[in-house]
């Protein structure tokens, strides 16, 4: 992998990072990489170090799929965005609200203003009106690595008590 492909890279993951408000830590977690050597990659002169590439497809894949999730809300909620406009099932915004847990003023803020509000709420009104909702392949493959490694530790721990 070349100096230029890892550098623009790295530049991705500061602009994703700011957009999220996200620090580098945040996001090196996220990815569930160490963050001494995440660090290491952004230090400017001597210490500066290049970024595997298998690290570096791994950050590819995250951003994708992080990009396409983002798409994909923006879009969820134009279309609830629209069916609030013609739904004829909630008679007011209080009753949508209490279906969905979620203060009234604050839902018909997001919904007058057309903001996108939290992504737990886009969830949640999205199951209520029966929308499918997109699932990251990212994040299953880090819940995956994680309950592996839970398991390994349990494991471990089950083994040297006996």
């Amino acid at each position: 992998m070349n100096n230029e492909a890892a550098e623009q890279t790295l530049n991705e993951v500061d602009s994703f990072c700011r957009s999220r408000k996200l620090s580098r830590a945040d996001f090196a977690r996220k990815l569930g990489i160490p963050y001494e050597t995440f660090r290491k990659w952004f230090q400017k002169g001597k210490g500066k170090k290049k970024p595997s590439s298998r690290y570096l497809e791994k950050i590819r894949r995250f951003l994708r799929t992080e990009t396409d999730a983002e798409t994909h809300f923006r879009l969820l909620w134009n279309r609830i965005l629209d069916w609030w406009k013609t739904q004829h099932h909630y008679s007011t915004l209080n009753e949508l609200a209490g279906e969905i847990g979620w203060d009234a003023q604050s839902l018909g803020r997001y919904l007058r203003s057309q903001e996108r509000p939290p992504r737990l709420v886009v969830e949640k009104i999205a199951k209520t009106i029966g929308v499918e909702i997109p699932r990251s392949d990212f994040s299953s493959e880090e819940a995956l690595r994680k309950t592996d490694k839970v398991k390994s530790i349990t494991s471990d721990l089950f083994i040297q008590k006996y």
